[in-house]
């Protein structure tokens, strides 16, 4: 990861249409390479990972850190990236999935100044019939 001194953007996405909504949001915010990292957390299956990658390439993150938390690894990986954050100012973090448990560990085991959620629509949803019809429950926290 880049110099520690810097605050960082960090952006965490599983799917296609997060990946999308975390685009618009980096331009929105106006966050440079420099102090930019997408995690993409455990696509689905090949095909998400190859439409991640090519998305990826396509929405212009060529020149942004990247890290691939693939199911295979993702458990082994995930403590090498907290160790790195870590030791990290984080400035925004982006989570494309407020109910995923994956996202769930990087908003609750990392402090940012500013959380951002940039959820690909069904979330909203969601959230709305769960507020009003049973609350919210954390996944991994009782």
């Amino acid at each position: 990861m880049s110099s520690a001194a810097s605050p960082i953007n960090v952006f965490v996405a599983s799917t296609p249409l997060q990946l999308i909504s975390c685009s618009e949001a980096r331009y929105h915010y106006g966050c440079s390479a420099e102090t930019t990292l997408l995690v993409i957390a455990r696509p689905d299956n090949r095909e998400t990972e190859g439409q991640m990658a090519f998305l990826a390439d396509a929405l212009g993150w060529q020149d942004i850190e990247t890290i691939y938390l693939k199911k295979s690894s993702f458990y082994l990986r995930l403590g090498a990236v907290a160790k790195g954050l870590s030791r990290r100012k984080i400035e925004r973090l982006f989570i494309g999935n407020k109910s995923s448990w994956i996202h769930e560990v990087f908003y609750r085991g990392f402090d940012s100044e500013q959380l951002i959620f940039v959820d690909d629509g069904l979330a909203t949803v969601t959230y709305y019939h769960a507020i009003h019809d049973e609350g919210i429950a954390s996944r991994i926290s009782p």
